[in-house]
């Protein structure tokens, strides 16, 4: 792991960023999805994640269905011009 110190760094996002043809904030954006996705998956693999979430207190259960509607009102594309991609085949 002695090369992550050279990811964090000043100007170690601009360069992935600019390699992988993506800004910035996109990029920290899919890290945080991918580290999120990882984190539920290992709850999941350890709990189970349903039986997990159900063990939580009502307030916590909650800011979780509203922290993920507010990703889904946030980061969704509803206006999209494209036509969905399965159409072409």
């Amino acid at each position: 792991f002695t090369g992550l110190g050279g990811f964090f760094v000043k100007g170690g996002l601009n360069y992935w960023s600019g390699l992988l043809g993506v800004g910035r904030m996109e990029l920290v954006l899919a890290l945080l999805g991918i580290t999120i996705m990882e984190i539920v998956q290992r709850i999941d693999l350890r709990h189970g994640a349903p039986q997990w979430v159900a063990s939580r207190s009502p307030w916590q259960r909650w800011a979780l269905y509203t922290g993920l509607v507010a990703s889904i009102v946030f980061f969704g594309s509803f206006y999209q011009t494209t036509e969905f991609i399965y159409f072409q085949f």
